[in-house]
């Protein structure tokens, strides 16, 4: 750049100014953690294809599922990964193992198929894995089916009630058969984490975090020890509860992912992809803007700020991440004197405020930045919807988590017609409360009211808002219409309590 001294005369000069520049972030690369017969213990290793693991970790071992997870993931597209030796079983070898994997800025995957070499531990362990996911903020857990499900669905049931209702995980079902190692023509059934880690990586790496990491054939899988109909799986999440991704065997098209969903009953993060796409932003965020702390909160810091999340969020939307037609309706940035008050700035403290729309044009995620002493932090603030330029309101916003706890979860219908029998909203009570429902009102958009008799909900207690008539009990109530009420797709389903305060609103679609 030319210095003042080198100027000639006086007049107009064109200099080159540095543009600041961002670090990428990179997704799709899991550690496993699990046992090996050689190698370092308790000291992660980078792996960046299958001939690098067997020099250094050996021979599968004759107990334990790691040489497969790491073998399948590269045979389905995987191209790097950390490898974490654990001592043993134990919970306490885990709990080592997991802590020094905290020191990677690439992980944003964590799979551990070990943990199910100790059935009568697997849960405890497995909410183990799911702890440090959620205190760390920037991964997700692939987590494998207990191996007794493979013969007792019941199993399965109990399992996911013993992880049910978190955002960064995902539970896979059943195990799959794969080639024995040093043995010819023999096989055996290990955990799928491994092949499901390898197919989020490839599709990651050729589609974007944002696409739903399914439906794509199996390689190296000879078989699954499970085989389920559309029927069964319809069966096995069914509404109201968290849901488990198959693995299907298709005829002439191989076996296959058929589910991308996590074990959150939240509807905004039950999409794997739309999960992921978030803990990709926390990433990103963390590795581009923490200098922001040694900035003055003037003005020129709002606008920054604004600028470098409106450019990323800008290359996520031209990408097919965020839904919309335009800009507006696929997200925006908020980074102000609003939202930075005096008293805010008095606290060493810096607010921005994003809204992405992942799933619904213009219907936002909202998520609050917050720079303090303590560095960054991102954490949800609710929902919103902008129906018009300039008109904003709330129409999913998490009272849900924070003052009522409940939530409309699911609608069934089949469509226009006259199906009364079979439809029914649900509802479910996310609190730790109980609700009392008395006189709370349920609308749908063209106008039909349902009012509430005497019912308290109980803390995590679901309730059935039948269409048909019938006998009211505490997990279902009866409209007693004699028309069909959910039957346009598009539609908006409106929850308020008995003061006519908006609770919660949910759009159904097919």
């Amino acid at each position: 750049m030319m210095s003042p001294r080198n100027y000639g005369a006086p007049g107009v000069y064109k200099l080159d100014l540095p543009l600041p520049s961002t670090v990428q972030v990179d997704t799709g690369i899991p550690v496993f953690l699990g046992l090996a017969s050689e190698g370092p213990l308790n000291a992660m290793r980078e792996i960046g294809s299958w001939l690098d693991f067997e020099p250094l970790y050996g021979p599968a071992p004759r107990d334990g599922y790691l040489f497969y997870a790491v073998r399948s993931f590269f045979e389905n597209g995987g191209q790097k990964c950390y490898v974490l030796r654990l001592k043993d079983t134990s919970v306490e070898a885990l709990e080592q193992g997991l802590s020094m994997t905290k020191v990677s800025e690439d992980v944003d995957l964590v799979c551990a198929p070990d943990v199910l070499l100790d059935p009568a531990q697997a849960y405890l362990q497995q909410r183990k894995i799911l702890t440090h996911c959620d205190q760390a903020g920037d991964r997700f857990a692939i987590l494998d089916s207990h191996p007794y499900a493979n013969d007792d669905r019941r199993v399965l049931e109990d399992q996911r009630a013993q992880l049910e209702d978190n955002k960064n995980a995902a539970l896979y079902y059943p195990w799959i058969k794969v080639a024995q190692a040093n043995r010819s023509g023999e096989y055996l059934f290990v955990p799928a984490c491994g092949a499901v880690a390898g197919v989020i990586a490839s599709t990651d790496y050729s589609t974007g975090v944002h696409n739903a990491p399914a439906n794509r054939p199996l390689e190296g899988v000879a078989d699954i020890a499970v085989e389920m109909s559309a029927g069964q799986q319809a069966q096995l999440n069914y509404p109201g509860v968290a849901a488990v991704n198959v693995l299907r065997a298709f005829p002439g098209r191989g076996i296959r992912i058929w589910g991308a969903r996590t074990l959150s009953l939240d509807e905004a993060w039950m999409p794997l992809n739309v999960r992921r796409l978030f803990i990709s932003l926390r990433r990103w965020i963390d590795r581009n803007m923490t200098d922001i702390v040694y900035e003055p909160n003037v003005p020129s810091l709002w606008a920054r700020v604004t600028t470098e999340l409106t450019d990323y969020l800008y290359d996520l939307f031209t990408q097919g991440a965020l839904k919309g037609q335009t800009q507006r309706e696929a997200f925006y940035v908020k980074c102000d004197e609003e939202i930075n008050p005096q008293e805010v700035r008095d606290a060493g403290m810096l607010v921005a405020e994003i809204g992405i729309a992942p799933a619904v044009p213009a219907e936002y995620i909202v998520l609050r930045l917050v720079q303090s002493d303590g560095g960054l932090s991102l954490k949800e603030a609710g929902r919103k919807a902008v129906l018009a330029p300039g008109s904003e309101v709330t129409v999913s916003r998490p009272r849900a988590r924070g003052q009522t706890g409940v939530q409309i979860t699911y609608i069934h219908y089949r469509g226009p017609g006259t199906d009364v029998a079979v439809e029914y909203v649900q509802m479910r009570n996310f609190g730790n409360k109980g609700v009392n429902l008395a006189n709370w009102t349920l609308r749908d958009a063209a106008g039909h009211v349902f009012r509430f008799p005497e019912l308290t909900l109980r803390p995590s207690g679901s309730v059935r808002i039948w269409t048909k008539k019938g006998i009211n009990s505490d997990t279902d109530l009866y409209w007693g219409s004699g028309i069909a009420i959910w039957n346009n797709v598009g539609d908006t389903a409106i929850l308020r309590d008995k003061q006519g305060r908006l609770v919660h609103s949910y759009q159904y679609t097919v």
